[in-house]
């Protein structure tokens, strides 16, 4: 039925339909569940041995730093060198070591100016690890060594330093080489190169090179160097060490040509010794923060030729500047656990960065790359945002993926205005699945638009994700090989305001795919997504081309369901051949009989829109037919293409523009379909439906009436309610059920049955009354009143009885519309004995109403025992009068004279049974 039997609300129940057979991506484990941890650093502290007090300046002489080495290299075993608190000293020698020492600095300051800076350092140890803590070392000469250099340092040890300052570090602070000492530098600070000559761009302020042992580097900061900060390169570790970079600050960092690839952080070449035994991940570099970092390097962090993966998180980069990448990660290999890939990327904001090529660039990965909670924005690139290249699976990892989630890419322009970049994001050779889930890349300006996957061979999810605002396309899949069952995927997303000034498909969306294999699901899908306000290519909204030889035996190669198009500026660059909206081709062969590409329960809207000759929908089905249906596309008809004597299927839809045909075929097409309604039947014949002006179709605006779409809502006397035909479509657009009263509604929408709003009712409180006494209760009617209503009111035994305690009755109560009074019954009680008893009043069997919280009461019944009149006061005593004549002795009377007696006697007698007798029918007629 339609009017008042139809709601015209939406209950938001938001289902996709999907069909049977298909198999979409599963999304993988979030990266936040895998992403590793440090590993256990454990100091091994040296003996103190004997402790040497430095209390004199200079080089040599009693109580200078050169006696105190001197001294502790005649003493066997590892010594302690101890400052003098606050000391400060100048001196040009330089030392060696070969035994372990510990030096304090207690607050010391060292100004080294050494006597041959091309072949020396302050301090040398040889096979020998140093553990130097709260000491300033300050360079002023210039040199080509470190302050610091240790060689072959043993394993039993830890290198450490410790709260160790480096001031103007022009050769280098710590140089560590062929070492199996773990290496652990925390809570130093260096700064203040301000020489600008290239050479000392070849040195890092923290050198390490085949160090064996582990690094950690915590709690540091690397700030206004013209060198580049921490790098270390061809280190083989053995358990239980990590390269752990934590809480450090990058900042004002400017190199001019470095040797390094990371002018901040350069980590290469790093492998465990065992794989059984290795630390997860072998590198894990988090909570830092790099900022203003900038130079002639190739990026700020470099990660590369790594094994045993990589966690980078928490990391904060901004205001950088490089040749390449702001963060690099490159030939990585090797999955930290079962579930984890080689790289695992979380938490990490990249803002107003400029590189060459991308901000944060992963390449070369095997294992699967995870990024997630990652924002990039107000960049400046010469090719992407982010961009992900060489990607693939060695097996170690359980459904390898390059996984994004919770990304955010905003703001991406060129190095200059003539130069956009490529796209904000990009994937190009990923040999894996691809998985992307609320990822949103707005306002990029680019050749290809807001995100590009290209020359991939596997399949692809799109979930919850946004790409709006750009210039080119929001999304371009071009050059993707689907294996067998792999598949495009995309839900619940929106592509909007995207301008594709240049030819092509899809301003929106563009999705090029390829099938070698048989399969038995759809090679592209689209669920339950938007496409709004884009402009420009072939087809503004949506383009899908699939080719190859892997037709889907069980459905459709391409689906397009419950999804909305609004584009109404939209014109084809090519308008013979484009789509103002939805353009779909499929070149696979023969799919069996199932048509080769359906479009359901979706919304077109063209109204008031450009160029309405020029199709909506263009589906070229060359190996197949094409199935249009439950489509609401008021303003633009369809254009069909079909394999040779294949059907091209039109059902329960509304088509077309006023004036123009709704339904255009090419002659290898034979249709089939009905139950339509079309502005002109144009290619259809006239049994296809019925003829009839978009107006009187009487569709309500574009807007969200429940369901993860925008849709048209039909007004309740539309003619497009109840005229459909029953189909294997069995919601709508937003998961309504189909049909809801009579048939199926044509076009997208199936208005819902109203189901009026109810009163509601409720009985009063409780009572309680004497026997015999009538007990009465109310029924209340709230709400809504605009059905009539009806209840009966039952009358159910407890401790009472129907018929001795109470007269049985159904009481039926009944309200017209809009009367909100209330009712009120009595209930007939009965004496029965004394006591109390009870029964309850239940309400039951509404109509037009629903029932309330208090839907029973309870009447109690209460009788008091009988009165018993009690005897009557004494009252005075009574006088008898003594007799007026004498009696005569009993001589005289002779026996005569007991018989007065004796019948008095009789007749007390008699008195007290006749009393006896009542008083026990008295008690009998009480008991029963």
């Amino acid at each position: 039925m339609q009017g008042s039997t139809r709601a015209l609300i939406a209950s938001g129940m938001g289902l996709a339909l999907v069909l049977a057979g298909t198999a979409p991506l599963q999304p993988p484990t979030p990266a936040s569940e895998v992403a590793g941890d440090a590993a256990s650093f454990e100091r091994s502290p040296l003996p103190s041995g004997s402790t040497i007090k430095v209390t004199a300046t200079g080089d040599s002489g009693a109580g200078t730093f050169g006696a105190a080495i001197d001294l502790a290299n005649a003493t066997p075993g590892p010594d302690t060198i101890e400052f003098e608190a606050g000391l400060e000293t100048t001196l040009t020698g330089a030392w060696t070591v070969d035994e372990g020492i510990t030096i304090k600095g207690t607050g010391a300051t060292v100004r080294w100016q050494p006597a041959n800076p091309d072949t020396e350092s302050w301090l040398t140890a040889e096979g020998a690890p140093v553990q130097i803590s709260d000491l300033t070392l300050a360079l002023e000469t210039e040199s080509w060594e470190p302050l610091i250099q240790v060689n072959d340092a043993p394993s039993e040890f830890t290198t450490v330093l410790e709260n160790v300052t480096f001031r103007d570090p022009f050769s280098g602070g710590l140089r560590v080489e062929g070492s199996e000492s773990a290496v652990e530098v925390v809570g130093i600070t260096a700064s203040g190169i301000v020489d600008d000559d290239d050479d000392a761009d070849e040195i890092a302020v923290i050198e390490l090179w085949e160090a064996n042992g582990g690094f950690s580097l915590t709690d540091s900061r690397f700030v206004d160097l013209s060198t580049v900060a921490v790098a270390l390169s061809g280190a083989q570790i053995s358990a239980p060490g990590q390269v752990l970079v934590r809480g450090n600050t990058f900042s004002n960092i400017d190199v001019a040509e470095a040797e390094f690839t990371g002018m901040a952080l350069h980590l290469d070449d790093i492998s465990p010794l065992d794989e059984t035994t290795r630390a997860e991940p072998m590198v894990l570099v988090t909570e830092n923060t790099f900022e203003n970092v900038r130079g002639w390097g190739e990026a700020v962090v470099s990660v590369s030729d790594v094994e045993g993966g990589v966690g980078f998180h928490d990391n904060t980069l901004t205001g950088n500047n490089s040749l390449s990448s702001t963060a690099s990660f490159e030939s990585l290999e090797g999955a930290f656990g079962a579930e984890s890939p080689a790289l695992v990327i979380t938490d990490v904001a990249l803002a107003g960065n400029t590189a060459e090529y991308s901000v944060l660039r992963v390449e070369g990965i095997t294992a699967g790359v995870a990024i997630e909670e990652v924002t990039v924005t107000d960049s400046k690139v010469g090719d992407a945002g982010l961009t992900a290249y060489g990607i693939s699976n060695d097996g170690e990892a359980a459904n390898a993926a390059v996984t994004l989630r919770d990304v955010t890419i905003d703001g991406v322009r060129g190095l200059t205005e003539d130069e956009p970049p490529s796209a904000g994001l990009e994937f190009v050779e990923i040999f894996i699945d691809i998985d992307m889930e609320r990822v949103a890349v707005s306002d990029v300006v680019a050749n290809e638009g807001a995100a590009m996957i290209s020359e991939t061979a596997g399949g692809v999810r799109v979930s919850a994700s946004r790409f709006v605002d750009s210039t080119g396309h929001g999304l371009t899949m071009e050059y993707v090989e689907l294996p067998n069952n792999g598949q495009v995927h995309v839900n619940d997303s929106e592509f909007s305001r995207n301008s594709l000034m240049s030819g092509g498909s899809g301003a929106g969306l563009m999705i090029e795919a390829e099938s070698e294999e048989g399969r038995d699901s759809p090679l592209v899908e689209i669920h339950t997504s938007s496409f709004a306000d884009n402009l420009g290519g072939d087809s503004a909204g949506l383009g899908i081309l699939t080719t190859g030889s892997g037709a889907n035996a069980a459905g459709p190669n391409i689906l397009v369901d419950s999804s909305t198009f609004s584009n109404p500026m939209a014109v084809p660059v090519k308008r013979s051949v484009g789509a103002s909206d939805v353009y779909l081709e499929d070149a696979t062969g023969v799919n069996g009989s199932e048509p080769a590409i359906t479009v359901r329960n979706s919304t077109v809207e063209r109204r008031d829109a450009f160029a309405p000759e020029v199709p909506g929908i263009i589906a070229v089905a060359s190996g197949n037919g094409a199935l249009i249906e439950h489509v609401s596309m008021p303003g633009a008809g369809t254009a069909l293409t079909c394999g040779d004597g294949r059907a091209a299927t039109v059902r329960n839809s509304a088509l077309g523009a006023d004036g123009l045909p709704a339904v255009q075929l090419t002659d290898d097409c034979e249709f089939s379909g009905e139950a339509n309604t079309l502005t002109m039947l144009g290619d259809a014949p006239a049994g296809a439906g019925e003829e009839l002006p978009v107006a009187d179709w009487q569709l309500g605006e574009l807007a969200d009436n429940g369901g993860a779409t925008q849709t048209l809502l039909p007004e309740s006397t539309s003619p497009l309610l109840d005229s459909g035909v029953t189909s294997t479509v069995v919601v709508d657009q937003r998961g309504i059920a189909r049909p809801q009263a009579g048939g199926p509604d044509r076009g997208a929408v199936e208005v819902e049955e109203l189901v009026p709003a109810l009163s509601t009712l409720e009985i009063g409180p409780d009572v309680t009354v004497e026997a015999g006494s009538p007990a009465t209760l109310t029924v209340t009617r709230s709400g809504p009143a605009e059905e009539a209503a009806t209840v009966a009111v039952e009358l159910r035994d407890g401790t009472a009885v129907a018929g001795v305690d109470y007269a049985a009755k159904r009481y039926e109560l009944s309200w017209a519309a809009g009367d909100t009074a209330a009712q009120k019954i009595a209930v007939t009680t009965l004496e029965h004995k004394p006591g109390s008893r009870a029964l309850t009043a239940q309400l039951a069997s509404p109509t037009g109403a629903e029932l309330g919280a208090r839907q029973a009461a309870t009447v109690t019944i209460t009788q008091e025992d009988p009165a018993i009149t009690p005897p009557k006061p004494p009252g005075p005593p009574t006088v008898i009068d003594p007799p007026t004549a004498v009696k005569p002795p009993l001589s005289e009377t002779g026996s005569g004279g007991w018989l007065p007696l004796a019948g008095l006697a009789a007749a007390l007698l008699a008195a007290g049974a006749f009393a006896l007798v009542a008083r026990a029918r008295s008690r009998r007629a009480r008991e029963i």
